[in-house]
């Protein structure tokens, strides 16, 4: 479900219009879609602490411990690559993003200010 639902809100295209009826090529946009992505990714780690809890042994639970701190701190330094790009889209919704990506990407952009 986590995995569906981070793929739900991903624009895939524009509107196209089939048969006189416009279809956007995304099942739903939310105002906080890249927020939504970001939770759903995160979800990964519990499944890594009760895989070491359910092993009934200490060093089982350290492993599984290290482990989702490790995956912790690579979402922190994810999410913090992805606030330039809030920041200068001005808004969270992934179809607000592609909008103002419109004249070119921002990695293009960005080394051209510089």
């Amino acid at each position: 479900m986590p995995a569906f639902i981070s793929f739900a809100i991903i624009p895939v295209g524009p509107i196209v219009s089939i048969f006189g009826v416009r279809t956007p090529l995304q099942l739903t946009d939310f105002p906080v879609a890249v927020l939504l992505v970001l939770a759903m990714s995160s979800i990964a780690v519990y499944g890594i602490v009760l895989a070491g809890w359910s092993a009934e042994s200490p060093y089982s639970l350290l492993g599984g411990l290290r482990s989702s701190a490790q995956v912790i701190s690579y979402e922190i330094a994810m999410a913090l690559a992805f606030v330039a790009v809030f920041l200068y889209a001005g808004t969270l919704s992934t179809t607000g993003i592609v909008t103002a990506q419109e004249h070119g990407w921002y990695v293009w952009s960005c080394s051209r200010r510089s």
